[in-house]
């Protein structure tokens, strides 16, 4: 049971380390991402900050 209860506890913690971060500030196309594409795709996969 112990053994149980420490693998959903590890999993519950490595789940919640895994949460992306909006972006925020300001960022080049060229510099900070190779293409307007990969800029999108980094706002998608994270969303925007504050």
């Amino acid at each position: 049971m112990k053994k149980q209860l420490s693998c959903i506890i590890i999993a519950l913690i490595m789940q919640l380390s895994a949460v992306a971060t909006p972006i925020s500030g300001t960022f080049s196309i060229p510099g900070d991402y190779s293409s307007i594409s990969a800029a999108i795709a980094d706002i998608n996969t994270n969303g925007i900050g504050s």
